[in-house]
Protein backbone atom coordinates (compact mmCIF):
# COMPACT_ATOMS: atom_id res chain seq x y z
CA UNK A 1 0.00 0.00 0.00
CA UNK A 2 2.72 2.39 0.78
CA UNK A 3 4.45 1.54 -2.66
CA UNK A 4 0.65 2.06 -4.35
CA UNK A 5 0.73 5.92 -2.28
CA UNK A 6 4.41 6.79 -3.28
CA UNK A 7 3.39 6.10 -7.09
CA UNK A 8 0.26 8.04 -6.70
CA UNK A 9 2.07 10.66 -5.62
CA UNK A 10 4.99 10.64 -7.89
CA UNK A 11 2.68 10.03 -11.32
CA UNK A 12 4.50 6.50 -11.83
CA UNK A 13 2.44 4.47 -13.88
CA UNK A 14 1.56 0.87 -13.69
CA UNK A 15 0.93 -1.44 -16.32
CA UNK A 16 -0.47 -4.69 -14.35
CA UNK A 17 -0.87 -8.29 -16.25
CA UNK A 18 -4.02 -9.70 -14.73
CA UNK A 19 -5.37 -12.68 -16.98
CA UNK A 20 -2.35 -15.19 -16.53
CA UNK A 21 -3.45 -15.27 -12.64
CA UNK A 22 -7.10 -15.83 -12.59
CA UNK A 23 -7.62 -19.24 -11.81
CA UNK A 24 -6.06 -18.61 -8.87
CA UNK A 25 -7.71 -15.23 -8.02
CA UNK A 26 -11.13 -16.30 -8.55
CA UNK A 27 -10.03 -20.11 -8.04
CA UNK A 28 -11.02 -22.06 -11.12
CA UNK A 29 -9.68 -25.67 -10.32
CA UNK A 30 -10.33 -26.88 -13.58
CA UNK A 31 -8.56 -24.07 -15.75
CA UNK A 32 -5.65 -24.17 -12.56
CA UNK A 33 -5.24 -27.77 -13.64
CA UNK A 34 -3.81 -27.05 -17.08
CA UNK A 35 -0.92 -25.44 -15.66
CA UNK A 36 2.20 -27.48 -15.31
CA UNK A 37 2.41 -28.67 -11.96
CA UNK A 38 5.30 -26.31 -11.36
CA UNK A 39 2.86 -23.10 -11.80
CA UNK A 40 -0.02 -24.78 -9.91
CA UNK A 41 2.37 -24.64 -6.54
CA UNK A 42 3.98 -21.53 -7.50
CA UNK A 43 -0.01 -20.01 -7.73
CA UNK A 44 -0.79 -21.11 -4.93
CA UNK A 45 1.86 -20.17 -2.57
CA UNK A 46 1.17 -16.98 -3.56
CA UNK A 47 -2.40 -16.63 -3.90
CA UNK A 48 -2.85 -14.25 -0.75
CA UNK A 49 -0.24 -11.76 -2.04
CA UNK A 50 -1.71 -11.64 -6.14
CA UNK A 51 -5.21 -11.30 -4.70
CA UNK A 52 -4.25 -8.52 -2.23
CA UNK A 53 -2.07 -6.64 -4.76
CA UNK A 54 -4.75 -6.48 -7.21
CA UNK A 55 -6.83 -5.32 -4.76
CA UNK A 56 -4.51 -2.50 -4.32
CA UNK A 57 -3.77 -1.53 -7.42
CA UNK A 58 -7.72 -1.46 -8.14
CA UNK A 59 -7.97 0.68 -4.98
CA UNK A 60 -5.33 3.10 -5.90
CA UNK A 61 -5.53 6.15 -8.18
CA UNK A 62 -2.03 5.10 -9.54
CA UNK A 63 -2.44 5.65 -13.52
CA UNK A 64 -2.91 2.28 -15.16
CA UNK A 65 -1.84 1.33 -18.62
CA UNK A 66 -3.41 -1.74 -20.57
CA UNK A 67 -1.02 -4.27 -22.50
CA UNK A 68 0.07 -7.52 -21.58
CA UNK A 69 2.71 -10.24 -22.16
CA UNK A 70 0.24 -13.01 -22.73
CA UNK A 71 1.73 -13.90 -26.21
CA UNK A 72 2.88 -17.63 -24.95
CA UNK A 73 -0.74 -18.19 -24.38
CA UNK A 74 -2.53 -16.13 -26.45
CA UNK A 75 -2.63 -14.48 -30.09
CA UNK A 76 -1.59 -10.73 -30.02
CA UNK A 77 -4.91 -9.71 -30.88
CA UNK A 78 -6.88 -11.58 -28.45
CA UNK A 79 -6.24 -9.06 -25.66
CA UNK A 80 -9.81 -9.00 -24.26
CA UNK A 81 -9.01 -11.63 -21.93
CA UNK A 82 -6.76 -8.81 -20.33
CA UNK A 83 -9.76 -6.22 -20.51
CA UNK A 84 -12.18 -9.27 -19.67
CA UNK A 85 -9.94 -9.95 -16.37
CA UNK A 86 -9.96 -6.46 -15.30
CA UNK A 87 -13.48 -6.14 -15.20
CA UNK A 88 -14.27 -9.33 -13.59
CA UNK A 89 -11.73 -8.52 -11.03
CA UNK A 90 -13.57 -4.57 -10.29
CA UNK A 91 -11.83 -2.50 -12.21
CA UNK A 92 -14.51 0.26 -13.27
CA UNK A 93 -14.89 -0.58 -17.16
CA UNK A 94 -14.39 3.36 -17.84
CA UNK A 95 -11.09 3.44 -15.98
CA UNK A 96 -10.14 0.27 -18.36
CA UNK A 97 -10.91 1.86 -21.22
CA UNK A 98 -9.21 4.66 -20.48
CA UNK A 99 -6.25 2.43 -19.77
CA UNK A 100 -6.40 1.21 -23.08
CA UNK A 101 -6.62 4.59 -24.80
CA UNK A 102 -5.51 7.75 -23.58
CA UNK A 103 -3.76 6.58 -20.28
CA UNK A 104 -1.45 4.38 -22.21
CA UNK A 105 -1.10 7.48 -24.96
CA UNK A 106 0.14 9.50 -21.54
CA UNK A 107 2.72 6.59 -21.20
CA UNK A 108 3.69 6.11 -24.32
CA UNK A 109 4.61 10.22 -24.07
CA UNK A 110 2.59 10.08 -27.35
CA UNK A 111 0.27 13.33 -28.13
CA UNK A 112 -1.04 12.35 -30.97
CA UNK A 113 -3.05 9.46 -30.12
CA UNK A 114 -5.23 8.57 -27.50
CA UNK A 115 -8.31 9.99 -28.00
CA UNK A 116 -10.61 11.74 -30.62
CA UNK A 117 -10.07 15.24 -31.03
CA UNK A 118 -8.98 17.93 -33.64
CA UNK A 119 -5.60 17.50 -34.39
CA UNK A 120 -4.89 13.57 -33.06
CA UNK A 121 -5.30 10.48 -35.40
CA UNK A 122 -8.45 9.34 -35.43
CA UNK A 123 -8.35 5.48 -35.61
CA UNK A 124 -11.14 4.00 -33.65
CA UNK A 125 -13.07 1.14 -33.27
CA UNK A 126 -16.85 0.09 -32.92
CA UNK A 127 -18.42 -2.74 -31.42
CA UNK A 128 -22.33 -4.11 -31.56
CA UNK A 129 -22.42 -5.42 -27.70
CA UNK A 130 -21.72 -2.90 -24.29
CA UNK A 131 -17.86 -3.33 -23.52
CA UNK A 132 -19.33 -1.49 -20.31
CA UNK A 133 -21.71 -4.21 -19.22
CA UNK A 134 -20.12 -7.18 -21.14
CA UNK A 135 -16.47 -8.45 -20.16
CA UNK A 136 -16.25 -10.25 -23.25
CA UNK A 137 -16.87 -7.96 -25.76
CA UNK A 138 -13.75 -6.78 -26.89
CA UNK A 139 -13.57 -10.16 -28.86
CA UNK A 140 -15.81 -9.21 -31.07
CA UNK A 141 -15.23 -6.03 -32.89
CA UNK A 142 -17.51 -4.92 -36.04
CA UNK A 143 -15.23 -2.37 -37.58
CA UNK A 144 -12.53 -0.33 -37.34
CA UNK A 145 -11.77 3.13 -39.28
CA UNK A 146 -8.37 4.16 -40.14
CA UNK A 147 -7.14 7.28 -41.82
CA UNK A 148 -11.30 8.14 -42.21
CA UNK A 149 -12.42 4.76 -44.01
CA UNK A 150 -13.53 2.08 -41.86
CA UNK A 151 -12.82 -1.42 -42.46
CA UNK A 152 -15.66 -4.00 -41.21
CA UNK A 153 -14.64 -7.17 -40.16
CA UNK A 154 -16.10 -10.70 -41.06
CA UNK A 155 -18.30 -10.74 -37.65
CA UNK A 156 -22.28 -10.64 -38.44
CA UNK A 157 -23.88 -8.86 -36.34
Amino acid sequence: RDTAKLMEDKDVYCVPTFCPYDEIIRLDEEKLAMKPIRMQEKLRHYQKQLIESREIIIDSNITLGMGTDHVAVHQPYEGWYEYESWLLSGIDPFRALRAATSDNAKILQRNDIGSIESGKKADIAGWCRDLIKDPTALQECSFVMKDGEVYATTISN
